[in-house]
């Protein structure tokens, strides 16, 4: 045989072994993965996120709208520049469109939406909760940001039996006739006017409601919570103009409250707060050197109320507004705080007559949590940080701590004065 003769065989036997193992690869499937079903690739698609999972679509025919199916889909623009481009906004909201254009209806866990938003988008953005409702959605929070236009709801989202969570910022509610949540156990409702008939409608329509929380919103002066199912309330005054005059809460089965007030404009009145144990009040804004006659007179309306509680957690207004009282002659009524946790910011001399009031009214009182950036502060109640010894035992500690500091700080001023007067 030839040198040539051989060369051919060569040649056509491996052409033979090429062609066999082009044919195993085209026998072979392009990749393990994608032979998954649908629903495990979507489930494992869920833990990118919206952004992340998009880009799957560049993987092959299957996966280009496989990530659209996502059960939660999360679309947020955060973009606060004044010379901003339209352009921007533009290209988010269609980036939204296309995506539940691509998707199937099928069943929606949430949807959540943050954007600044203008007046021409009204009808995307309805269009966007439209198909959440007809997809059985659960979880809806929508939040219209750095704008100073709102969004009126759409009317369809009044009444709505799958979902269970709505979060709104921004949105004006106006029902034409009655709202019905049957399943809507987690509200949020922010930065609104809330006249007082849609907070009717709102506590009437929702059943088994269990958390409620209406921060900074204006219009309503009373709260008069009549459910058992609803155990957690937090109202939030803003900081601005839009004040209440009157703000009334009946909530006698309310379990935790958590109240940011403008006590400077407000009339706080707790009517029924009887089945509270863990209670934060705060103040919004900022309080003058001398807290007014209003302030103190809703701090005393305060802890009158408040004396069965068994959680408390005051942040740096009322203490102020305390210490004023008490060096008044005021005396707290006697309560049942278990643990009381306190947020200062103020000089000392302004905020320990109160704290040292609160302690005596509190006898059975197992732990006290102070969070200060006052250095002084700091020192001198540093062992009464998260205790767990009999309140006298504390609280003998806590003047002692305090006496030699004042002692000491006495002492100090003493001598330079004399060494000044012999100088």
């Amino acid at each position: 045989m030839t040198t040539k003769e051989i060369r051919a065989e060569n040649v056509e036997m491996y052409s033979e072994e090429n062609g066999r193992a082009n044919k195993r690869i085209k026998d072979l499937p392009i990749d393990r993965l994608s032979e998954l079903p649908d629903s495990l690739l979507i489930h494992i698609l869920s833990f990118l996120g919206v952004k992340h999972a998009a880009m799957t679509s560049l993987l092959g025919k299957k996966w280009k709208f496989l990530w659209a199916e996502l059960p939660t889909l999360e679309f947020e623009f955060y973009f606060w520049d004044k010379n901003e481009k339209p352009d921007k906004i533009l290209n988010f909201v269609d980036g939204v469109n296309k995506t539940l254009a691509t998707r199937s209806e099928n069943y929606l866990e949430k949807l959540k939406v943050v954007f600044k938003y203008r007046e021409r988008f009204a009808q995307d953005v309805d269009n966007w909760l439209e198909f959440a409702l007809k997809s059985k959605v659960k979880d809806i929070h929508l939040s219209i940001i750095f704008s100073e236009e709102f969004y009126t709801l759409l009317e369809l989202m009044y009444s709505n039996s799958s979902l269970t969570s709505l979060s709104l910022r921004g949105c004006i509610l106006d029902p034409t006739g009655t709202i019905q949540w049957s399943s809507l156990t987690k509200l949020q409702i922010s930065e609104v006017d809330l006249p007082q008939p849609v907070v009717e409608k709102i506590l009437s329509g929702c059943p088994v409601l269990n958390y409620l929380q209406l921060c900074e919103c204006w219009g309503f002066t009373c709260l008069s919570i009549a459910s058992r199912n609803l155990c957690k309330l937090w109202v939030q005054d803003p900081e601005s103009e839009e004040t209440k005059q009157v703000l009334q809460i009946s909530a006698p089965y309310v379990k935790s409250l958590i109240l940011w007030v403008t006590l400077e404009e407000t009339q706080l009145k707790l009517i029924n707060i009887s089945s509270a144990v863990d209670v934060l009040f705060c103040f919004t804004g900022f309080l003058s050197d001398l807290p007014s006659d209003n302030v103190l007179s809703n701090t005393k309306e305060f802890f009158q109320n408040i004396q069965h509680i068994t959680k408390l957690r005051l942040g740096p207004g009322p203490v102020k507004a305390l210490a004023a009282l008490v060096l008044d002659g005021w005396q707290l009524p006697q309560n049942r705080l278990r643990c009381l946790t306190i947020d200062m910011v103020c000089d000392a001399a302004e905020t320990i007559p109160g704290i040292l009031g609160l302690l005596e009214a509190s006898p059975h009182l197992d732990k006290l949590i102070i969070d200060s950036i006052d250095p002084y502060v700091v020192n001198i109640l540093h062992a009464c940080l998260e205790f767990s010894i009999f309140l006298y035992e504390c609280l003998f500690s806590f003047i002692f701590m305090l006496l030699t500091y004042l002692i000491s700080s006495i002492s100090r001023y003493t001598q330079h004065f004399l060494s000044v007067g012999l100088s």
